[in-house]
């Protein structure tokens, strides 16, 4: 499990998506939980994965449920929030360790209120909710895959928790034009991802690990809609870079994603996230601290549309910026320094 330990580090956040999904964004006010002074909202309907990503660009996560009261407070104040019955996420995944469950802000899971029988989804069920008001199971927990709705159509809506200490600012990367983009096969789809693109792969061993790889036969992303791109038309597979830079140190470095229908991920040329199944599910929080380097890093893509209609891919690279322990040790002597120092000791409360 993706655990969040070193609280002076460069947190980097990289979330991917694959589809046509926008980040959600409050649609309540936000509560204080009088037990622990922690700010909560909740999110507009959504799948898990938009809405861990809206709970990290508002400055916390999906929730961490730590004991019966927290559980009580957070299913009584949003479960009918404005009259209506929803299923609600929390931060509890096993996406990254199948069956070892942990919240997404780095908390161990200390306390449970499984429903009958689960959790039971195994690898196609990573993400877990409480039960909407009036099911024989209310507030009790599930697991469930990438969805926005249960399947009699009840939604599922985030509840995001903020510590309500001061919050570093964030910096984004979204997809856009600037992405290069490569479909040398024409439309394949319909066919596995392991078995087209071979030649080209062949052919251009380095797209998924040169930097300084020859992209004049490239071409910019095109835009589809919610801030996603495609390569051209609906050609597939579409192979897609972009380069970024890291100019300080980063620890705990997360990957998110979505896959519609397949995707291989690659970070500085190594494998770090793989759906072939020809379906649509979730992938992650995975750590992948291990692959970002300082400077200049590549992240490379190949998507294909295995099955139906509908082709587009999402990215957006969320961090937050800290700069490193010595600098902050000669500022020690001015009120920037003490500031500084004041924030990066936050903890949970």
């Amino acid at each position: 499990m993706f655990r969040l330990t070193t609280p002076w580090a460069v947190l980097v956040v990289l979330l991917i998506s694959l589809g046509e999904w926008a980040t959600a964004a409050p649609v309540s006010p936000w509560f204080v939980n009088p037990a622990n002074n922690h700010s909560y909202a909740l999110l507009e309907q959504s799948d898990w994965i938009n809405s861990e990503v809206a709970a990290i660009s508002l400055g916390g996560h999906l929730t961490a449920i730590n004991d019966a009261a927290e559980q009580d407070w957070v299913f009584q104040t949003f479960g009918r929030y404005g009259g209506t019955s929803r299923l609600l996420w929390t931060g509890l995944t096993d996406a990254d360790r199948q069956g070892t469950f942990g919240f997404s802000n780095g908390e161990a899971l200390t306390y449970s209120y499984w429903a009958s029988g689960e959790p039971n989804g195994g690898t196609s069920e990573n993400y877990v909710a409480m039960y909407y008001p009036g099911h024989s199971q209310q507030g009790r927990w599930n697991d469930w895959g990438h969805r926005a709705s249960d399947p009699i159509g009840v939604p599922f809506h985030g509840v995001v928790e903020i510590s309500g200490e001061p919050q570093p600012p964030l910096f984004e990367l979204g997809t856009d034009s600037s992405w290069l983009a490569m479909a040398p096969e024409g439309n394949r789809e319909g066919q596995p991802i392991h078995s087209v693109g071979s030649a080209f792969e062949a052919a251009n061993p380095g797209w998924k690990t040169d930097l300084a790889l020859d992209t004049s036969a490239w071409s910019s992303a095109q835009p589809r809609p919610g801030g996603a791109i495609w390569g051209p038309g609906a050609d597939t597979p579409v192979y897609l870079r972009k380069t970024f830079t890291l100019s300080d140190p980063v620890e705990d470095v997360a990957l998110l994603a979505i896959a519609d229908d397949d995707a291989l991920i690659y970070i500085n040329g190594t494998l770090v996230a793989a759906d072939a199944d020809g379906l649509c599910s979730g992938l992650g929080p995975i750590d992948v601290t291990g692959y970002m380097l300082p400077g200049e890093n590549l992240i490379a893509v190949k998507a294909h549309d295995s099955y139906g209609v509908g082709e587009t891919f999402y990215a957006r690279l969320i961090g937050t910026v800290v700069p490193e322990p010595s600098t902050l040790v000669l500022l020690g002597m001015g009120a920037l320094g003490l500031a500084a120092c004041a924030w990066r000791k936050r903890k949970r409360a």
